[in-house]
């Protein structure tokens, strides 16, 4: 019976042509001969993995991410090699991307004939794509070419990269309609149609504004079945009923390592999101800007600490809570954490009563703990902390450390690394004798302004 390698080498050229790019080497080893026959094909295959794995779209108001779209929609195949994607210009850029596709001696007629086949492109696209009804096609156009964002053109362009693993968004501004919709149908999409690689999401938001697309957003990427990793910068979502119109719908999260960065969420909220992952090992939430002090009310962080006891107590392995001068209404414990490793923190959060002893900080680490980083109770940014004590706050810590190192034999046998961040006001001599503290007990010690 006649096998793959005894087609006719036309026949056979003419299928690697076609197989996926993942599975071009398995295909071609089949046999030396195929090898051989495959050299060209697989020297093309080399140099699209290199130059198009990993995509980062440079530069401010440059025509790059309409650029790649036309790309790929020209030769498809390219499509399948992008692992990596970084967006970090937005602007008018549809009109760029046909001014500048020749040169500048082009002539009207040939400026015109490249706009014309570029929409074409796009057409097609939006036609074949599920999620896109054909009464939209022309609306998605008209925003293409118009949009002053790059909202439109980044949402079909996620549309046509089947293996993309890791996507990054480092400035996301207003209106982003187009990509809120997009994402929500990729929620609800049949598993594996789009997006089904899609392992880490990073997002910067460029706005204070509560916005319920952004919520959506959000709320589409940590839904997807593969999706691991989520940082997210910026987001504001409050306490109020209002701010609930759009939260997230009840469903389990894959979701190991999460991250709200300079982020406003009120404690509802995030109790919602922890209720819905089953295996989180790494949670990170530093405080909200600045220049939303002022119309916000700051979240309870020791409820929150208790939505992850509740939610994630048998799998966190590292914790990261950085309120930096928000209040709490009870010291927070953790204790009952099984596997938790590193904790990054201020000593607020165990002690809520700034005059209150430190010496039992040991009892409230879990025993499983390894690196210990510290950060005094202080942010200049808010007026009610402007007066705070550092010298008083970094005596505390140096308290509490040493009560730890008394005791670590005993209730942190696994105890390896202390770090503190002491500011930029704090005393050169606070921790002098730490060092050779810590050093009898086998532990690493150091510390920096930051």
């Amino acid at each position: 019976m006649a096998g793959f390698s005894d087609l006719c080498k036309e026949l056979v050229l003419e299928i690697l042509r076609h197989v996926a790019p993942r599975d071009l080497g398995s295909a071609c080893a089949v046999t030396k001969s195929i090898s051989y026959l495959a050299a060209p094909i697989l020297a093309e295959h080399r140099r699209l993995k290199q130059w198009f794995s990993s995509i980062d779209n440079f530069g401010d108001r440059d025509p790059a991410l309409a650029r790649f779209l036309i790309k790929i929609l020209a030769k498809p195949r390219i499509a399948h090699y992008v692992r990596s994607l970084t967006v970090d210009s937005w602007g008018p850029v549809w009109e760029a991307i046909t001014d500048n596709a020749r040169s500048p001696a082009s002539t009207k007629s040939q400026k015109s004939r490249c706009r014309s086949n570029n929409l074409q492109l796009v057409r097609t696209a939006l036609q074949k794509t599920q999620i896109i009804r054909a009464d939209e096609v022309d609306e998605w156009l008209q925003a293409i070419q118009h949009s002053t964002e790059d909202h439109p053109i980044l949402a079909l362009l996620l549309l046509q990269l089947p293996n993309l693993e890791d996507l990054e968004i480092s400035s996301i501004g207003m209106p982003i309609e187009y990509l809120s919709r997009t994402t929500q149908r990729i929620k609800n999409a049949p598993a594996g149609t789009y997006l089904s690689h899609l392992k880490h999401v990073s997002i910067n938001i460029d706005t204070d504004w509560e916005d319920p697309d952004l919520m959506k957003i959000f709320d589409s990427f940590i839904s997807l079945p593969s999706l691991a990793s989520c940082c997210i910068e910026g987001l504001t979502i409050g306490n109020e009923e209002r701010d609930f119109e759009w939260h997230l719908r009840p469903h389990e999260l894959n979701i190991v390592d999460l991250a709200f960065i300079h982020c406003n969420i009120g404690e509802k909220a995030l109790f919602e999101v922890l209720g819905c992952t089953k295996n989180l090992r790494s949670f990170t939430l530093t405080s909200l800007r600045s220049d939303s002090l002022s119309t916000r009310q700051l979240p309870d962080w020791y409820w929150l600490g208790v939505g992850l006891l509740h939610h994630a107590k048998q799998s966190l392995e590292k914790l990261i809570l950085l309120p930096q001068g928000t209040a709490y209404t009870e010291s927070c414990s953790l204790r009952e954490f099984k596997v938790l490793r590193e904790i990054d923190t201020e000593l607020a959060l165990f002690f809520n009563d700034p005059d209150s002893s430190v010496r039992g900080f040991p009892e409230m680490l879990p025993p499983s703990i390894r690196i210990v980083r510290l950060r005094p109770l202080t942010w200049p940014f808010m007026p009610s902390m402007r007066d705070v004590d550092v010298s008083r706050t970094l005596e505390q810590i140096r308290e509490a450390i040493l009560s730890t190192l008394e005791v670590k034999d005993v209730l942190l046998p696994q105890l390896s690394e202390i770090h503190v961040f002491t500011g930029d006001d704090a005393p050169n001599n606070v921790f002098w004798d730490i060092p050779k503290a810590c050093d009898a007990q086998g532990v690493l010690f150091s510390f920096s302004v930051r």
